[in-house]
């Protein structure tokens, strides 16, 4: 009697250990890489949140079957050597089978070998680089928003199809990532019969342009256009008014933020930005991102970019399940490369290069202290009015 006892623990035993290995095997990761923390904290804390509701959503939905999903949140500071580490954190935990990581350019450029390294895939849901997917590795890394080529594409066309600027004045900041968009803006509007009748570079941290800005007045540019961010950005706007040159200024993502209005203040208006960031709350799923957000009772905004955080869950998710019920890191890699995904941005696919084949690029304008949103890409290379 007493070893039938022993035999019937020891089967109890293994029952409540194969459970456990079952249960556990069940459980899918997804590393969320963003900056949480230093200069770009308020658009990856917003997007650290989206992932969660995203995360939240998937798992009450039961799309996964018996499996759930958790999300590993990793802070990349904004650096490219926290990036790196956080990267390699991810790697390193056999549960994690893909990744959402970075906001910035430059952290992800840093880590496109490591996920190379690993296996893993990583769905960026921010930094726009192009080469982050033109020039990796390997087959790792997607993208779920326009890269800059395809953003500066829609920007040269507002500038010579859309306002018909036939002179425009190119400053960049200095940097890579201003010095790329000043020389890709100049091809593309010089490609559509625009012509460029100046081009400067400033340094990063300077704060009086006027002398730069008062020798640009005496060439007659009917627009600037701008390669970099906020804090250079605005001086010029505020300058320019001050030196009485009377142009239009032009730039992309870097200057789509309220601290840009804030700084440049009344000089603020009328100044254009050609982004990927949408008007969330008129997006097909934009609602319904913002009640699942409400849902989270964040103590947070979800930011321009959230939704971006959420699509990009949503899309790995979906590979994942595809990929059931034994998915792996190369399965899931294999599934994003084929097939459609639905999301609350709109249906998209990733071409050969794992770039999105969804075009959400809008331009705004600041009118009364606020960005409005002007016009909308149609996915074919031109602009129209954006629908409301």
């Amino acid at each position: 009697m007493k070893s039938l006892h022993i035999v019937l623990l020891v089967l109890v035993a293994c029952i409540c250990s194969c459970s456990r290995r079952t249960a556990d095997s069940d459980v899918y990761r997804i590393a969320a890489i963003l900056p949480i923390s230093g200069p770009n904290a308020a658009q990856g804390i917003g997007m650290m949140n989206s992932c969660k509701s995203a995360v939240r959503d998937i798992n009450e939905s039961g799309n996964l079957g018996n499996a759930k999903l958790e999300l590993v949140e990793l802070d990349d500071e904004s650096k490219p050597d926290a990036a790196v580490r956080a990267a390699e954190r991810a790697g390193q935990d056999p549960k994690v089978l893909a990744a959402t990581a970075h906001w910035n350019s430059g952290p992800a450029l840093a880590t496109d070998p490591i996920f190379h390294r690993w296996g893993l895939a990583n769905l960026v849901p921010a930094a726009i680089d192009s080469k982050i997917t033109l020039e990796q590795p390997g087959d790792e890394i997607f993208r779920i928003d326009p890269s800059d080529l395809i953003i500066l594409r829609y920007a040269a066309a507002f500038a010579g199809s859309v306002r018909g600027w036939k002179r425009v004045f190119v400053i960049d900041d200095n940097t890579l990532y201003g010095k790329d968009l000043a020389s890709t803006f100049v091809a593309d509007y010089s490609g559509l019969g625009g012509k460029v009748v100046g081009q400067d570079s400033i340094q990063v941290g300077d704060r009086d342009f006027s002398a730069l800005l008062t020798r640009i007045k005496s060439v007659k540019p009917e627009c600037i256009f701008f390669g970099g961010v906020v804090a250079e950005a605005a001086l010029i706007k505020r300058q320019m008014r001050t030196v009485g040159l009377q142009a239009d200024l032009l730039s992309l993502t870097g200057i789509f933020t309220k601290s840009f209005i804030e700084a440049a203040g009344p000089a603020a208006e009328g100044a254009y930005s050609a982004t990927v960031v949408p008007p969330t709350a008129r997006l097909p799923g934009g609602q319904q991102f913002l009640r699942s957000y409400a849902r989270g009772r964040f103590n947070h905004p979800s930011e321009a970019w959230g939704i971006y955080g959420y699509a990009s869950v949503q899309v790995l998710a979906e590979a994942i399940r595809r990929a059931l019920p034994h998915p792996t890191r190369r399965a899931v890699i294999n599934e994003l490369k084929k097939g459609e995904f639905e999301t609350v941005l709109g249906k998209m696919r990733f071409d050969d290069h794992g770039q999105t084949t969804l075009v959400t690029v809008f331009v705004y304008q600041v009118r009364n202290g606020e960005w409005v949103p002007l016009f909308q890409a149609d996915g074919k290379g031109s602009l129209m009015a954006f629908k409301e």
